[in-house]
């Protein structure tokens, strides 16, 4: 999986360079993070909010973890493109959408379930969409020119 391939990265680059982790440590932005007994939760285990603050802040200080981050999008996007092409991932997302129509229908509720919202077209819009933002990205980062349109 592509996010376990980033958290296996961290640690080994680490080991690798402890410097990196002491410079983020002194940067003093990570808080404490604790046990959750009542919750079963370890002190290693973060809250996505947490998880998301280490993510960025690893790929914000550390060079070679935001050029590892990079390839490794690449990857996680190519990965499910091959798993769950768009029509098969609107499939599922439709299947999902009436799971939870009769979880309501099973605590009382008897109006119809509302159709999905989404079509296949829409989909394509999105993603058209998020590939433009990368693109202005890009060129707002320096990585990607005009040209390369």
């Amino acid at each position: 999986a592509p996010y376990a391939a980033a958290c296996t990265y961290w640690p080994h680059h680490f080991y690798k360079y402890p410097a990196d982790a002491q410079r983020i440590l002194a940067m003093g932005l990570f808080s404490e993070n604790k046990a959750k007994p009542e919750l079963g939760s370890a002190a290693y285990h973060y809250d996505p909010r947490n998880a998301a603050t280490v993510q960025v802040t690893y790929s914000s200080a550390i060079p070679d973890i935001a050029a590892f981050s990079a390839h490794n999008d690449g990857f996680k996007k190519g990965s499910m493109w091959c798993i769950a092409p768009v029509d098969r991932f609107l499939h599922e997302c439709i299947i999902d959408w009436f799971r939870y129509c009769a979880k309501f229908k099973e605590f009382g509720d008897d109006r119809p379930p509302p159709p999905y919202p989404y079509d296949l077209q829409y989909m394509y819009d999105l993603l058209k969409s998020e590939q433009e933002d990368g693109f202005l990205m890009g060129v707002r980062q320096g990585t990607c020119r005009a040209s390369d349109l």
